[in-house]
């Protein structure tokens, strides 16, 4: 049998769990990889390499790795706990969860192909569970339309994206929250690309604007990208002097809260500049 010490019981994991978290949300994530990887040497003791506990631990792992830009590294991580996930329960939530993260970092690293194919089993476990009507398949139906997105094939992702929206809606009763506010900017995004669509795609912007505003507060830096993709849609049409307005609004929401010398703030400056 194995001695567990106290500094090795599943409590102590879990303590270090809730503090890398905490470090994670306020972007000090080698704290939070520190914490992470204390957790994690403790769940491989206690519960074993394969267990779905021990999983979890590799996906937090996986997450710095990819808030830090380290993609290879995310999915190393990401896949060991997709790995035991998917033998120890294939059709559970949390491994449905699993299969998004590896998409997400595919597409981050430029394989559509794969990032589509891992979307795409997780939703074929989430629609299992919960039917096809269910608000918890949005977040992996937007991420399937963002891979279409990064692909160029609008008129699919466009789809995927009111899909999404539509499953946010019902099941927040609000517009105005933020998930809903990113899906109006997403739906903006492709509309804008898409030839006759524009005025929909201001209309998008304005929507997700107006979310944001009463979500997370008028000088978020999501309010300033907004107001920014509102500009560019503005200048698009020739329409100089709004989109001036609006550049200028975005600068200034990006100046307090990002920073004058920041590069959304410069961007914003130079677009001014460009309508004068």
């Amino acid at each position: 049998s194995v001695i567990l010490f106290a500094s090795s019981t599943p409590d102590i994991a879990a303590s270090h769990t809730a503090l890398g978290q905490l470090f994670a949300e306020v972007a000090k994530y080698d704290a939070a990889m520190e914490q992470y990887e204390a957790a994690l040497n403790i769940q491989k003791q206690v519960f074993g390499t394969d267990s779905p506990v021990t999983a979890i631990g590799y996906n937090n792992i996986g997450a710095v790795h990819y808030q830090q830009g380290n993609y290879a590294d995310a999915l190393k991580d990401y896949q060991t706990g997709l790995d035991i996930l998917n033998k120890s329960e294939p059709n559970h939530a949390d491994t449905a969860s699993s299969w998004n993260n590896v998409g997400l970092t595919y597409l981050k690293m430029g394989d559509n192909e794969k990032a589509l194919e891992n979307h795409q089993q997780a939703l074929r476990i989430l629609t299992s569970l919960y039917g096809a009507n269910h608000p918890n398949l949005a977040t992996t139906i937007g991420s399937i339309g963002n891979v279409y997105k990064s692909q160029g094939l609008w008129e699919n992702a466009l789809n995927e994206f009111e899909v999404a929206h539509s499953l946010l809606e019902t099941a927040l009763g609000t517009a105005h929250h933020p998930d809903v506010a990113s899906s109006y900017n997403n739906m903006g995004l492709v509309l804008s690309q898409l030839p006759g669509r524009e005025h929909e795609a201001l209309e998008k912007y304005r929507a997700a604007c107006e979310a944001f505003e009463k979500s997370v507060g008028s000088e978020h830096p999501h309010v300033g990208s907004c107001r920014f993709n509102m500009g560019l849609m503005l200048q698009s049409q020739g329409l100089k002097e709004k989109a001036k307005k609006e550049f200028e609004a975005a600068k200034e929401i990006w100046e307090i809260s990002l920073g004058p010398s920041h590069d959304h703030t410069t961007m914003a400056q130079k677009s001014m500049e460009e309508c004068s």
